[in-house]
């Protein structure tokens, strides 16, 4: 899947398999990201790539800016203006909304991405502090095993954030069964019944069983992975986004 995205607003990106994250500096502020990957900069971004040459790799993304004198743009309005700005449509990627969830006036919100016949999700944190203009968004992408393995939604707080990678929740996704939304319609035993005989039909209709068992798992783990991480984190304004167990956050 295309997930290069191409920002009118500046981002950044990233992903990560595990193996523990590693201190890296980068303009002068320490992350907590992959080992080996390459990363750009600017004064208002940081970029990381798995691999460069892949656009199917997973992306983490870190976007800040302050506007001077203030801001009247809320969390909701910044994520919309990003997420058009990626122009997912021209590249025949459509976003659903999966979950969304807001507090202390910082955003959450998880898409599926699914484009032909690949899936995949995109994670995004939004926070904007009108007071003193400070903008700032955080994103993981990746398709679809490779967000449910890589740790979740809950990295782009760990990579970027500094909570603690025990908020992290590992799965193992071996299938790359789509989830439910996009399971086809009709039922098991209709397809079965499209076959030409017998045998073709108690396999096709095996196969659909496995599949659908399969796709409700790996939803499953992503709604599981999207509630707790909304349980665990909360937006603090002396700390930032902290981890629930964490000492001063409250």
């Amino acid at each position: 899947m295309k997930k290069r995205l191409g920002l009118l607003l500046t981002l950044i990106s990233l992903s990560f398999a595990q193996t523990p994250l590693v201190p890296t500096e980068v303009a002068g502020l320490t992350f907590k990201l992959p080992p080996n990957w390459q990363i750009q900069s600017d004064d208002y971004s940081i970029i990381a790539y798995e691999n460069p040459s892949d656009e199917d790799a997973a992306l983490l993304g870190l976007f800040a800016f302050i506007s001077q004198g203030g801001t009247n743009a809320t969390a909701e309005q910044i994520a919309d203006s990003v997420l058009g700005s990626f122009d997912l449509q021209s590249q025949g990627i459509t976003a659903q909304l999966m979950d969304e969830n807001s507090q202390n006036g910082a955003l959450y919100r998880l898409y599926q991405l699914v484009e032909n016949d690949s899936f995949g999700y995109l994670s995004s944190y939004t926070y904007v502090d009108g007071q003193t203009g400070g903008i700032y968004y955080l994103f993981f992408s990746a398709l679809q095993n490779s967000f449910v393995s890589y740790g979740g939604p809950a990295l782009p707080l760990v990579a970027f954030a500094g909570l603690d990678e025990g908020l992290l929740t590992y799965s193992d996704a071996s299938s790359e069964t789509p989830i439910t939304e996009n399971v086809p319609t009709e039922s098991c035993e209709q397809q079965a019944a499209a076959a030409s005989n017998q045998q073709e039909a108690n396999l096709l209709y095996q196969q659909c069983v496995q599949d659908r068992q399969a796709s409700y798992e790996i939803m499953s783990q992503i709604s599981a992975m999207s509630h707790e991480t909304m349980m665990k984190t909360i937006y603090n304004l002396d700390s930032g986004w902290c981890y629930s167990g964490e000492t001063g956050c409250y």
